[in-house]
This record gives structure tokens, C-alpha cells and sequence, in this order.
């Protein structure tokens, strides 16, 4: 699962109250996926294709919903609310890694195309943070920076 360390606390990428609905806002929310009510926070990482960089991309699809981490139909800007949806429209994503061997666990999730990247709308360890798509920044700024548990 994706998680950021904000204010030292993992947040999990959550979708509210396990919703199975197309088109609900993804939140990151206080780890607990490995609990039984985890599966909000159980995602897999489908691969989809190799890009000309020799990178893998993804869908993100949700274990317990079947949905997978999209966006708003035909509307891919920076700040952008992120949601779950059907997974034929869904974007690729791709992990960069902070590090060329791969030894760090800190990553970043690119929109394929996009130079967008999954972030929390701020660094707060407030549970129900919104999940954006923000223009990437490099390892610079905490919200976008991630890791995978």
C-alpha cells in the first residue's frame, strides 16, 4: 500500500468507509490495512506495459472495491482531487524512485504522460487529507514523496 510519513505518522491511501462507488475522492487516513477492515487500504499494483524509459507502468486498483486511482474524466491538472474509478480510465502510474538502486525506500507515483504526482493536498497526519495530483517537484516536497508497505 502507499503510504506517506507525514509529521512522522504513516497515512495510508484510503478510500472513504471502504465505498465501492465510482467517482468517491481518495483520502490518505491513519494506517490500518493490515487490519480486518483494512481493504480501503489494500491496493495492487497492476502491471500494464514497459515505457521507452525501461519503466513499468501501473494501474493502482483497490482489493476491496475493485476500482482503481483515476481522476476526474478528461480533466488531468495539477491540484486535481484524486478518486477511484473504473480502471479502463484510469491513468498508468509509475514509480520513481528516490535512488537509481532501488536501496531507498522513498518513491514518488507518476502520472504516465502527465509529470503529475500522487501527493497529500498538505502535510498534515490529519486523518481524511485529500489525495491529489500535484506537478512533481523532485524529492522536495514531503507530501508527494511515499513509500510502499
Amino acid at each position: 500500500m502507499p503510504f506517506d510519513n507525514a509529521q512522522g505518522n504513516p497515512m495510508c491511501v484510503d478510500v472513504p468507509n471502504g465505498s465501492t462507488a465510482a467517482g468517491v475522492p481518495l483520502q490518505f487516513f491513519h494506517c490500518h490495512g493490515y487490519a480486518s477492515n483494512g481493504s480501503p487500504q489494500r491496493w495492487h499494483f497492476i502491471p500494464s506495459f514497459t515505457t521507452d524509459s525501461g519503466d513499468v507502468a501501473y494501474l493502482i486498483q483497490n482489493t476491496g472495491s475493485g476500482l482503481c486511482v483515476t481522476h476526474p474524466v478528461n480533466n488531468v491538472n495539477s491540484g486535481l482531487r484524486l478518486q477511484q474509478g473504473r480502471c479502463d480510465q484510469a491513468p498508468f502510474w509509475v514509480i520513481h524512485r528516490q535512488n537509481a538502486n532501488g536501496t531507498d525506500p522513498l518513491i514518488q507515483l507518476v502520472i504516465f504522460g502527465a509529470d503529475l504526482c500522487m501527493s497529500a493536498a498538505n502535510f498534515s497526519d490529519a486523518n481524511s487529507t485529500p489525495l491529489v495530483a500535484t506537478d512533481c517537484q523532485g524529492f522536495t516536497n514531503l507530501p508527494e514523496i511515499l513509500e510502499l508497505g
